[in-house]
């Protein structure tokens, strides 16, 4: 999914080539929208962040139980890519429509993780308790991480 995030970037940014411009350019925004802009990219930031720690928690806590964590710390990539061009507005609007590769990424982890949850839930909620990490724990970790994908989700819609 992380690659196809990136590639979908790529033919974003070759379908719709934004135009760099001068900042003096740039028309000046009222105070009420430069704050709304600010709450929305604090939001943001504070989503990112407790997405990037749960997956590291989910990540370290899979380790610590050899239970493997495959292609997981991939997401901290494209975590990073979301992060920059939202926080530079697409390399300062060379990536025009960089924002609808971000709502691709957060639901396709949104739903990658619920598939994750429910057959998490197939297998009992009281499994694994001998070992460190219980599947308890684990539901409750993909849990958070379904609700802060969807948090970002709705930032990036909030146009």
């Amino acid at each position: 999914m992380t690659w196809a995030y990136f590639l979908l970037t790529l033919v974003l940014y070759l379908i719709y080539p934004g135009k760099a411009y001068p900042q003096d350019l740039q028309k000046t925004a009222g105070q009420r929208r430069l704050r709304l802009r600010l709450v929305k990219d604090l939001l943001y930031a504070l989503a990112l962040f407790a997405a990037t720690g749960m997956s590291v928690v989910e990540i370290a806590r899979l380790a610590l139980g050899h239970f493997g964590v495959g292609l997981l710390p991939f997401q901290w990539v494209a975590f990073a890519l979301a992060g920059i061009l939202r926080f530079t507005r697409g390399f300062r609007a060379r990536f025009s429509h960089y924002w609808i590769a971000a709502v691709f990424l957060w639901i396709a982890l949104i739903v990658v993780n619920v598939v994750k949850i429910v057959e998490e839930l197939k297998e009992g909620i009281h499994t694994r308790k001998d070992t460190k990490y219980p599947m308890s724990d684990e539901v409750t970790d993909v849990g958070v991480l379904i609700g802060t994908f969807a948090v970002l989700t709705l930032i990036e819609l909030w146009r």
